[in-house]
């Protein structure tokens, strides 16, 4: 059976087109059309497998003839017949739309031309269908996935009304899912979110695309507000006319409240830090107390802030330092609400239970207790809502009262914190007051009263030369930790009495920075000191220590060295690098010996012949190429750093990352790794094909540095348009500071470059931080691979990410891939790109051209 081709072109071309067509090997029913009118009479009762046009000499313009056809004849491909054979020309018609281009002058090619044009629209009509089904598979896994967050996950139509919710807005807002669809989802806002939604929504809707981070607030079914942040991307339908969105909504309410808390927190410790500058320039006691109040008014903002003195042993106060508006100064001066009572009442005035009790009190809102009505009244008639009472000194000699406009919601840490900003008044008093235990401090560590570094080097070199003793060097692990979970004041009578039990174990202690040191002389061999030594540490770690009412259980690293000869100096010091590698190897106790003394000097070594390596260009890149799964077409490669030492050879990675890592040597190394990398990209696309990218990898203190995006921005920008690079970062690295790597990775995709996940399924993402990270690819980690054939567990895992990629639109890469099973497993899986010495191992530049490039040339060139 004959297939129909409708020519639209006018008499004298027609018989031209004709007649070429009489050669082809299949059989066609040529129909002609000179006009629109035609057109139509003859795409009314036939249905061609090709159009087509001269535009030698048209009968109409092109583009109202391929309007024509896809009113008419939808799919049908239209093949152009233009005058010149110029490939400018075929590529002009191609862009435009036109399936097809064949030259006048070359009419003998028009079968063919048409076989093709037929053939490749039934390829294209084949793939339409294949997404479509790939399309229906995703929707299923997003269903998957989005049952299993914790996240609200929602879809929603042009109304804003809601099509689809998971199971986790019960927990969030308080409603079934099933009560919600078909609900107006404005309803459920505040007031102001509603009218931004109603106002807003409509042009996202007109504009399609995606939203991001928009904070709104909800009503819970039980009447309390929450504050959700909702990401939102465009549902099309078949039209291609935006039908809806899709997005997520992950609680924030928790977090605002505890930022609001830092905040809170850190206008206190800005007071903390104002404090303490006042109490080292101060000369008076009046210019210290008032210069307090002026920072609580001026930096934790407080209305007013007044220091209140007792008069003898009577219950009178006078005020001695205030700050803030004169006419409350002036009402709080004349009392009664700075006066205590000698039988105060909880329910007196906050002053006068803070004092009698010993103890911070606080009215967070004088418009809903009633405190001594007399008391309330007079505060809300000067605008204040809040006080907060604390006694000066341990032994109470004064108040420091802070007022405020706006309600407290102060918790026990916020509370803590303005009790240590009492006791630093305190403190800075006592500072001014003994000037001269500055002889004593001098020679003693402030917090721990225990001899400090000069004190101690003065003891060991007063020692005799002969005389062999020993030096340990003990640190509390985590001090920051609890100093930031207690604050300074519990963290300081901490150390002392760390301080206090280690000066027990006898000899000489001295506290010294973040640490302490022991010496004794010498009684038995160093392995039976240090096993005694061991027992008090772990003695002292399992008693525990009372700071305050708690009872906190400490953890201790300690250092221990031996010596007779040597400076007092020298002699700290190894007891310090025994502390370090007791730290490293997280034990308790470690020794000094000549073996670690060597392992020191190694490492300080390592560093210089590192920096003699970049410094003398003695770094080189090795590429392993990665291929596509299926096609087993080059798809990339990565470049991996190597070392050429001029002694040693040929050096692994593994030997010195982590010393580029801890000298800070892996930012100019990385800098170096980048333009390196994109020198050879560069040659390559020149010489061989340019479509073959080049991943570098880029390390949390890379990332991390303040110079980092604007070295990649002058390096890449001029390349931004064609990929120059494809950019590697851990799971945890991203995760460390998500929203600010978030913002860098943004600026490096600006760049052009390709974001992949290095090593994923070690790390911690979560799926909202996943779905919102700016990411194009995740590498499957090779301990997941090694294991795919072996561990069902790591089948499931491999399994699970790649499907959870491609939900996200990310592409996935399988790497450390070297047998034939882990190859196939990969490919049913559905796995995007293999890496892995089964199909290449790393090789540097020259050979890596010669061998895999030249080859895909060629391929290339033959497609």
């Amino acid at each position: 059976m004959s297939a129909d081709i409708l020519i639209v072109a006018n008499a004298e071309s027609t018989t031209a087109i004709s007649n070429a067509l009489r050669s082809a090997p299949q059989q066609f029913r040529l129909l002609s059309a000179g006009s629109e009118r035609e057109i139509r009479q003859q795409l009314g009762g036939a249905n061609p497998v090709a159009v087509l046009f001269d535009d030698v000499a048209p009968v109409m313009e092109r583009k109202r003839a391929m309007e024509l056809v896809a009113e008419l004849c939808a799919g049908v491909p239209l093949v152009v017949i233009g005058r010149s054979a110029d490939v400018e020309d075929a590529i002009h018609a191609l862009d435009e739309g036109v399936a097809d281009y064949v030259a006048q002058q070359n009419l003998v090619r028009l079968p063919w031309t048409i076989e093709r044009a037929v053939r490749t629209e039934a390829e294209r009509r084949r793939h339409i269908e294949a997404l479509q089904n790939e399309l229906s598979t995703s929707k299923e896994r997003f269903r998957a996935l989005a049952e299993t967050s914790k996240d609200w996950v929602w879809e929603i139509d042009r109304n804003i009304k809601l099509t689809y919710s998971n199971q986790a807005v019960k927990g969030i807002l308080g409603y079934d899912p099933a009560f919600l669809l078909g609900v107006y989802v404005p309803e459920f806002l505040g007031e102001e979110s509603r009218k931004e939604v109603e106002t807003e929504f409509p042009r996202i809707a007109a504009a399609g695309g995606t939203f991001s981070n928009w904070r709104l607030q909800w009503l819970h079914r039980d009447k309390y507000w929450k504050t959700l942040e909702s990401t939102g991307v465009a549902i099309y339908d078949e039209h291609g006319k935006v039908s809806g969105y899709r997005g997520v909504s992950p609680d924030l309410t928790e977090k605002l409240k505890n930022i609001q808390k830092i905040e809170r927190l850190n206008r206190i410790h800005a007071v903390l830090s104002a404090i303490s500058n006042i109490a080292l320039r101060a000369s008076s006691r009046d210019e210290l107390l008032n210069g307090a109040c002026d920072a609580a008014v001026g930096e934790a903002g407080f209305k007013a802030a007044v220091v209140a003195e007792r008069v003898g042993d009577s219950t009178a106060f006078t005020v001695v330092a205030r700050s803030g508006p004169d006419e409350l100064l002036e009402s709080v001066a004349r009392g009664p609400l700075i006066y205590s009572h000698s039988k105060a009442r909880e329910e007196g005035p906050p002053s006068a239970i803070a004092f009698e009790h010993c103890r911070a009190v606080a009215v967070f809102d004088y418009t809903d207790r009633d405190l001594q009505s007399g008391v309330a009244k007079d505060m809300i008639a000067q605008g204040i809502r809040s006080q907060v009472s604390l006694p000066l000194g341990e032994r109470p000699w004064g108040l420091l009262s802070l007022y405020s406009d706006k309600q407290l919601d102060y918790d026990i840490d916020e509370i803590g914190l303005l009790r240590r900003l009492a006791d630093e008044i305190d403190f800075a008093l006592e500072f001014l007051a003994k000037r001269e235990q500055l002889r004593f401090l001098a020679l003693h560590h402030p917090v721990s009263g225990l001899p400090n570094r000069h004190a101690f080097l003065d003891h060991l070199g007063g020692h005799a030369a002969d005389t062999p003793i020993f030096i340990a060097a003990v640190k509390i692990a985590r001090l920051g930790s609890i100093a930031s979970a207690r604050g300074r004041a519990f963290t300081d009578e901490l150390v002392s009495r760390v301080g206090r039990s280690l000066d027990a174990v006898g000899g000489f202690t001295a506290h010294v920075e973040g640490s302490f040191l022991l010496t004794w002389q010498q009684e038995q061999g160093l392995q039976a000191e240090a096993a005694k030594l061991d027992v008090r540490l772990e003695d002292l770690e399992k008693r525990g220590l009372i700071v305050g009412e708690e009872l906190i259980h400490i953890t201790l690293r300690a250092g221990i060295a031996a010596g007779a000869a040597g400076s007092p100096e020298e002699l700290e010091r190894d007891a310090n690098s025994a502390l370090s590698s007791a730290i490293k190897g997280d034990q308790r106790l470690a020794e000094f010996d000549k073996a670690l003394r060597v392992r020191i000097a190694r490492a300080v070594d390592l560093e210089r012949d590192l920096r003699q390596a970049l410094e003398h260009e003695q770094f080189e890149l090795h590429y392993q190429p990665k291929f596509d799964a299926r096609t087993r077409r080059l798809a990339g490669a990565e470049a991996l750093l190597r070392w050429r030492h001029p002694r040693e050879g040929m050096i692994s990675p593994l030997h010195f990352i982590a010393a580029l890592e801890e000298t800070g040597l892996i930012v100019p190394v990385g800098a170096w790794v980048m333009a390196q990398a994109l020198r050879t990209s560069l040659h390559w696309r020149r010489t061989y094909s340019p479509g073959i990218p080049i991943a570098v990898n880029v390390s949390a203190r890379e990332l991390r540095h303040k110079d980092f995006l604007e070295e990649a921005t002058r390096l890449l920008e001029p390349y931004a348009s064609s990929r120059p690079l494809d950019i590697e970062v851990t799971e945890s690295v991203l995760m460390d500071d998500i929203n600010r790597n978030i913002s860098t990775l943004e600026a490096l995709r600006q760049l052009g470059c390709r974001i992949d996940i290095d090593d994923f399924g070690t790390g911690y993402s979560s799926l909202n931080y996943l779905a919102k990270l700016p990411v194009d690819a995740i590498k499957i980690d090779r301990s997941f691979v090694s294991g795919l054939t072996r561990n069902p567990h790591a089948l499931s895992i491999c399994n699970a990410i790649i499907e959870l990629a491609h939900a996200l639109g990310m592409q996935v890469t399988a790497e450390g891939v070297e047998t034939e099973d882990e190859d196939r497993a990969l490919q049913l899986l559905g796995c995007d790109t293999l890496q892995g010495f089964l199909l290449g191992r790393p090789m540097d530049a020259e050979a890596f051209a010669s061998q895999v490039l030249s080859g895909f040339a060629r391929a290339s060139t033959t497609d």
